[in-house]
């Protein structure tokens, strides 16, 4: 029932990988404009921003759909929409997107 506080607990030994992902090319969203990220969560409705955050705990689609009682399939659709704004494909990017964000947002029935 806590609201959402994503933080950077990176291990030193993990930094220097993550160093060197960035370095060869590669982005982690965590390292991007914060501005950037505020600006897509804004631009998801509430219901998809209800979505995210729960994705982002690792609620599965079931969970997601008890949670806010809402059908299976129409979490599925949340989801194509959310991926389409936040530019991402799938649920693994969703998260390292919004890896460092915390939310400000809590989901009914929460």
């Amino acid at each position: 029932g806590d609201p959402l506080h994503l933080v950077d607990h990176i291990k030193p030994e993990a930094r220097e990988n993550r160093t060197k992902y960035i370095l060869g090319g590669g982005r982690r969203s965590s390292d991007g404009n914060r501005a950037e990220i505020s600006y897509l969560w804004e631009q998801l409705s509430p219901r998809e921003q209800d979505v995210t955050v729960l994705v982002c705990r690792g609620y599965t689609n079931e969970q997601i759909a008890r949670s806010l009682n809402i059908t299976i399939a129409s979490v599925k659709t949340y989801l194509r929409f959310v991926f389409l704004t936040i530019q991402v494909r799938d649920r693994v990017e969703l998260r390292l997107k919004f890896y460092n964000f915390e939310f400000k947002h809590k989901p009914p029935h929460m």
